[in-house]
């Protein structure tokens, strides 16, 4: 199938390299010339394991194309541009979405598929379909919701092995033709369990969506909740976490605790959320305690360093991860830009690492260097914070760490050091 996708980001790189795996011919658009320029020079604007590869062979073959003006007459159009919060706001700015419509709707052909990538608020589907029907009578556009349930980091294994394909439409019919595009994947001999779809209402589709990413925010802010109370009362909430984790009611994803959720999708999901069920007059008690949680936990983490710093009249810091996640370069509301702000207050020099993450020139962190090279932080600080659980920290020898000249202290914000029995190694939910 000819297929075209308005988005070079995140969503729409991703789920364009997938199809054109599957063996669709993908055109990608962006106004973006710049960043169009990066795909097309293959120097993607974004991380994720695998794409350089992917992307690689799939245009060396023509299967995918980019480009800042749509060229190709396709049957399916896909929507995956951004959608931002409104600033000052809790709601999604849909004001790219509204102008790739619109320009799906001049470029397409008669009875061409519309499918909505972007996360968007509850009913805005139904809005689309309405305003397609409104300005474009006689091309018959159809317009269906597919969600993504991309994790960052795990994009393409999320794509070829799907937990879940959701389309939404009044049209069962047209949901049935999209879910043609994905018939592949049901013949892959990488695919590790049966694909479940589900065929849906617009609005039922959407709160999919946002639902999901709410209920893990709770199941983190819990955790990180129970982690503050275990090292009150002498408990390992890395052995809680295994415990509660084996009841099969509960399950052990995100039962790790941390610094703190963030990225581009919880916080602005779970905003989105309870400022759409506001709107009709009700309000979602749960979910709004955990977006508080979140905020006094990040608070707590730096409070916490804080104090330990200052006990061993430490003055510099090293935080090693930005990301708000290992295997992304996303910082996106990243624990690691509250650390930074209040250390930054008790005058604490400090040093920041990350595999990926490492292009600070644009922002405004109070931060004294920044080190490509691992073990140069390492040799410089006098303190360090685990606030990302990349592979690259896991591999430590973390006993051959502790007991360095220069380092007064480890906190481990992850819990991914081993479990030493050492006077300046401090882990969440155990000692801190």
């Amino acid at each position: 199938m000819k297929i075209t996708i308005f988005g070079s980001g995140y969503v729409g790189a991703i789920t364009g390299i997938g199809l054109a795996k599957l063996g669709h011919k993908v055109e990608i658009v962006d106004i973006d010339k710049s960043k169009i320029s990066q795909w097309n020079n293959g120097t993607p604007p974004i991380y994720e394991i695998g794409l350089l590869e992917y992307l690689n062979e799939y245009k060396t073959s023509g299967s995918i194309s980019f480009t800042t003006r749509s060229s190709q007459e396709s049957k399916f159009y896909f929507i995956a541009v951004g959608t931002p919060t409104i600033e000052g706001g809790n709601s999604a700015n849909l004001d790219f979405v509204y102008s790739a419509l619109d320009n799906i709707i001049k470029v397409s052909s008669k009875d061409s598929i519309i499918i909505t990538k972007s996360t968007v608020p509850v009913g805005t589907n139904k809005k689309m379909q309405e305003y397609v029907n409104e300005v474009s009578a006689g091309k018959n556009l159809k317009i269906v919701s597919n969600p993504e349930f991309l994790r960052e980091g795990n994009a393409f294994s999320d794509f070829f092995n799907p937990d879940r394909i959701v389309l939404g439409s009044d049209s069962l019919e047209t949901s049935k033709e999209v879910s043609k595009l994905y018939k592949t994947l049901e013949l892959s001999s990488n695919l590790t369990k049966p694909i479940q779809y589900l065929f849906t209402d617009f609005q039922s589709a959407e709160l999919i969506k946002h639902a999901s990413n709410g209920f893990l925010a709770i199941k983190l802010s819990y955790i990180n909740d129970l982690a503050r109370y275990c090292s009150l009362v002498g408990a390992d909430v890395s052995d809680l976490s295994k415990g509660m984790g084996f009841d099969p009611r509960i399950g052990d994803r995100f039962l790790l605790p941390g610094p703190g959720w963030g990225g581009s999708c919880f916080p602005k999901d779970s905003k989105e959320l309870l400022f759409s069920a506001n709107k009709v007059d009700t309000d979602l008690p749960v979910l709004c305690a955990a977006i508080e949680s979140n905020k006094a936990h990040k608070v707590w983490c730096g409070q916490q360093i804080s104090k330990i710093a200052i006990e061993k009249s430490i003055l510099k810091i090293g935080i090693l991860g930005i990301a708000f996640k290992a295997g992304t370069d996303d910082s996106r509301e990243s624990s690691a830009y509250d650390l930074i702000d209040i250390l930054s207050v008790n005058k604490f020099e400090l040093s920041l690492h990350d595999p990926k993450a490492f292009d600070f020139s644009n922002t405004d962190l109070k931060i004294t260097n920044s080190f490509n090279d691992l073990m140069d932080i390492l040799d410089t600080v006098e303190g360090i914070v685990i606030n990302t659980e990349w592979t690259e920290y896991y591999n430590l020898d973390w006993g051959k760490i502790l007991n360095k000249d220069n380092i007064k202290f480890v906190i481990d914000l992850r819990n991914i050091t081993p479990r030493l029995e050492h006077q300046n190694l401090y882990r969440i939910g155990y000692n801190i």
